[in-house]
């Protein structure tokens, strides 16, 4: 069979000695580096508990007033800036501007701890929150291109571990340590996660996007070692680029008009949405109110940090499962059970007679259950439903419904609580964890186990003929001129034949027996002739084959 156009060597280029080593061993390192700096995330988004402690200083200038709009400045920044994120990224490589915010981070931190004025706090603030959306903007995305398909369930699990991770580790410290001692040993990750990102190779799928298709395959192979398939995984992403080529900001919003794009780019938004306002917010940032409606008498940090706890546990245990049970059954099941534990917490805030001790074990089912699957699953379908060619552009969109819907839940959860009471908000929530169920059974596919290149045809099935229709004004011309050559020298040859008749088949998949036909025709329009006679034997035959004859 002829090699198609787009084909690479059949030898895998050699890499200098010692710098193999198993492919898994890399792309769990890999896979931990970068997910590691989403605990600069966990301490951006858990600072906001020290804002009491620093209202107590008179020298900060900061008072109670300010500690609502201290706490909600991240979710106000994250309404716009992970769009900006995604052309940052599509233009220098995501993970070369993660490495870049890491260092910002760490300073930011810092700056905070030592220079603590209204105006400073302020500002840092916001420029933290910058860099921490822009890291949960762009992780979950590289992560699934760096991993396999066989591991990427555990892998990209590690972001929302290393998010909880970054929570404890701060409510930890806030309460042992002095304020300013805590916020400036925030900036420790961010650069010990700056020296080991820079052996991370880059996204071999914004390489090839590029065009440096050379560089693709090095880092393929030093992530998936000797015993990897990287000439196959390699030809399966500059095909998917060759499909629906994207090369700018401006390729990829007009491919969001594709159907095959825009659905699994509304799908995921969706889901995020439903995530949050299924009560998450609430259970996570009111967590010492919920408490005290259970009337168990504990600090706030005690709560904090039990929750917290609990949050991280049952996150390993998810990353540990999910490639075994699947995606789909545990977004299912986790919502059936953070539904039953708000419905029920409902129930007893209505019931005067019912034991407010159950308050503590809804709360806890649900943060259980949340963790393993409504908190993970929806940021690992980020990194595995979102088409190649809009990826960077799709994440950022998702991740402005995300944050723009949390914000929401957050500021409007008081008002709600006072108008129509705490139970019935909480019903509420509970529905929307039924429609979450709903859409989860009725569109979403189960992407265990399977590459990139599958997920993204997976939205894309009816449109399988127009798919390979979009090729260029000169690639049009010429392939015309081709057939209008072939139906020529077959008429030559088959004067004294019955009438034919030519159907041009579109198909995925070139036929075994079309070995002659030109490249571009082997790969987009494997085409038969059909003619009009009885003899069955000879009722189906290519081109190339009547040509011979």
């Amino acid at each position: 069979m002829m090699i198609p156009f787009f084909a690479t060597p059949t030898t895998e280029r050699k890499l200098p000695r010692g710098t193999m080593v198993p492919g898994i061993i890399r792309e769990v390192a890999c896979a931990a580096v970068v997910s590691g700096t989403v605990i600069t995330v966990g301490n951006t988004l858990a600072w906001p508990v020290m804002l009491h402690s620093i209202a107590n200083e008179t020298t900060t200038g900061i008072h109670e007033e300010d500690i609502e709009w201290l706490a909600t400045i991240p979710s106000l920044i994250s309404i716009i800036f992970p769009l900006f994120a995604g052309v940052l990224a599509e233009v220098f490589g995501p993970c070369r501007v993660l490495t870049l915010c890491l260092p910002a981070s760490a300073f930011l931190w810092l700056l905070l701890a030592f220079l603590p004025s209204k105006p400073i706090i302020y500002l840092v603030r916001a420029a933290l929150g910058a860099t921490a959306m822009a890291i949960n903007t762009l992780i979950q995305p590289l992560t699934s291109e760096l991993v396999s398909a066989d591991v990427r369930g555990l892998l990209a699990s590690f972001p929302e571990t290393m998010h909880a991770m970054g929570v404890v580790h701060l409510y930890v410290m806030a309460r042992a340590l002095p304020w300013h001692t805590t916020t400036a040993l925030c900036a420790v990750p961010p650069c010990i996660l700056f020296l080991l990102l820079l052996f991370v190779p880059e996204s071999p799928y914004w390489s090839m996007k590029k065009g440096k298709e050379h560089k693709a395959h090095h880092d393929l192979q030093m992530l998936r070692g000797p015993e990897g398939r990287v000439l196959e995984e390699l030809d399966s992403i500059r095909r998917a680029y060759t499909e629906q080529p994207s090369q700018s900001v401006m390729d990829q919003v007009i491919q969001l008009t594709v159907s095959s794009n825009y659905k699994p780019v509304l799908l995921v938004y969706v889901i995020f949405v439903l995530k949050e306002m299924g009560g998450q917010p609430i259970m996570f940032q009111y967590t010492v109110f919920l408490f005290r409606e259970a009337q168990v008498k504990l600090d706030p940090f005690t709560c904090t940090i039990l929750v917290g706890l609990v949050n991280l546990v049952f996150s390993v245990i998810s990353a540990l499962i999910i490639d075994s049970v699947g995606r789909r059954p545990l977004l299912v099941g986790s919502g059936v059970i953070c539904a039953a534990s708000l419905s029920v917490m409902g129930a007893i805030l209505i019931s005067p007679t019912a034991p407010r001790w159950l308050i503590i074990v809804c709360i806890m089912s649900f943060v259980v259950s949340y963790s393993c699957g409504v908190g993970t699953v929806p940021w690992l379908l980020v990194g595995e439903l979102l088409p190649t060619a809009v990826r960077s552009i799709g994440c950022a969109i998702c991740m402005v419904g995300h944050y723009l819907t949390f914000f929401i839940i957050t500021i409007t959860y008081p008002s709600m609580e006072k108008d129509i009471g705490m139970a019935s908000s909480l019903f509420i929530y509970a529905f929307f964890n039924f429609l979450l169920i709903f859409v989860t059974l009725k569109w979403v596919p189960e992407t265990r186990c399977r590459t990139l290149a599958e997920l993204q045809s997976a939205f894309s099935s009816e449109n399988s003929e127009l798919m390979y229709r979009r090729i260029s004004l000169r690639q049009s011309i010429d392939l015309g001129l081709e057939i209008a050559s072939e139906i020529d020298l077959l008429t030559k040859a088959k004067k004294s034949r019955s009438e034919l008749q030519i159907d041009v088949l579109m198909d995925h998949t070139p036929s075994s027996s079309s070995s002659k036909i030109p490249d571009y025709q082997e790969t987009y329009f494997p085409f038969t002739v059909r003619r009009r006679s009885e003899d069955s034997a000879d009722s189906q035959t290519t081109l190339p084959e009547r040509n011979k004859r």
